[in-house]
């Protein structure tokens, strides 16, 4: 089984992104994420002998965890802003650094 938080991650990857965009239907503003569609998702499945894919998998689950408490934080300052949603964080940006093997 995957990691939700792992899964999240990737879900919210350029690369997964760009796979999304050519295969799923959008609804409305958003993709329509079906489950016969995400068993067929190019997942990497992690091999727990190798320690440097332990490492990343890891690497991916703590940036999703801190984009997601820092998601939190900044519920408590929505009052005080109008405009553009304060929680809506690029999980690029933290996960650049991540490098999953193809």
């Amino acid at each position: 089984s995957i990691n939700v938080y792992y899964l999240l991650g990737l879900l919210n990857s350029k690369s997964l992104d760009f796979w999304c965009r050519k295969r799923l239907k959008k609804k409305g503003e958003v993709r329509e994420y079906k489950p016969t569609l995400l068993q067929n998702l190019p997942i990497h499945k992690i091999n727990i002998n190798d320690p440097e894919e332990i490492k990343l998998h890891d690497e991916v689950l703590e940036k999703v965890k801190a984009i997601r408490e820092k998601m939190y934080e900044l519920t408590g300052y929505v009052k005080y802003f109008s405009g553009p949603r304060l929680t809506k964080i690029e999980f690029d940006a933290a996960l650049s650094e991540v490098k999953i093997p193809p």
